[in-house]
């Protein structure tokens, strides 16, 4: 691959946070206020939703649904949207930025933040963030021109006449990768997410490799046979703005990822 010919398709960040409760039709309407002033555009649209939710065993209607607010503006062939929401009083509220075609990596930093900033402090009440995510989805230029035979013969390292032995010669070729969370440490607060890893050919470019990568930080890493050992040096804090966990990102699909396939 040709690591100078990344581009961002888009760049996607969430926190889910609690105590979960429903957010009125107004709190959104003041959530969405902040939100303008703080990107400093009064064109961005806005929607608001609440719905029932079957799967809880409420004793009041409003305990029983499920809310959704929508922010957005379209920029050519990109867009910036912002949702919180959650679906009942048994899941965490998200909130969750998503830019498709960034003008530019600074340009997906400070308006996250801002954002982020403008939300939790148009919101009142006392918030506990317990998970951040963020998700970035990218192309590059395979090297010699072909994005399927870079990943299978060169990535995977599967001789050309041993793909002969398939029926018909493969069109698609993908590859995953997934590394669990770990704790964090007194110098690294943002150590070992969980990652997910994602390479394969883009279909509608096939000269091309698409390229995701997932990053998550739970609260509490799970140990074991899915068993949660409860240690206060375990507990990791959401104490960040959304750049810094894009920064870990950026920074560990640059140095590690692309290089791993170099």
């Amino acid at each position: 691959m040709i690591p100078t010919s990344f581009r961002t398709r888009s760049v996607v960040f969430a926190y889910l946070f609690g105590p979960p409760r429903l957010l009125s039709r107004q709190e959104g309407v003041a959530v969405y206020d902040a939100v303008c002033t703080a990107l400093g555009v009064d064109d961005l649209t806005f929607r608001y939703g609440a719905t029932e939710s079957g799967d809880v065993p409420a004793t009041t209607a409003e305990r029983s649904r499920g809310f959704s607010v929508q922010i957005e503006r379209k920029m050519g062939r990109g867009s910036y949207k912002v949702t919180i929401d959650n679906s009942s009083v048994n899941q965490p509220i998200r909130f969750l930025a998503e830019y498709l075609w960034p003008p530019s990596r600074e340009h997906v930093s400070e308006d996250f933040d801002a954002t982020a900033e403008a939300v939790f402090g148009a919101l009142t009440g006392q918030w506990q963030r317990v998970l951040a995510e963020t998700r970035i989805r990218g192309q590059l230029e395979a090297a010699g021109g072909s994005a399927l035979a870079f990943l299978s013969e060169q990535a995977l390292r599967i001789e050309p006449n041993r793909l002969a032995l398939l029926e018909a010669a493969p069109q698609f070729v993908g590859i995953s990768l997934e590394t669990p969370p770990g704790d964090p440490t007194e110098a690294d607060p943002l150590h070992q997410p969980k990652r997910e890893i994602s390479l394969q050919v883009l279909r509608e470019d096939k000269r091309s490799v698409y390229v995701e990568l997932m990053s998550q930080w739970p609260q509490l890493a799970i140990v074991g046979q899915g068993e949660i050992e409860v240690d206060a040096r375990r507990i990791r804090s959401f104490d960040h703005a959304p750049s810094a966990y894009i920064r870990n990102s950026v920074d560990y699909l640059q140095e590690r990822v692309l290089q791993l396939f170099a």
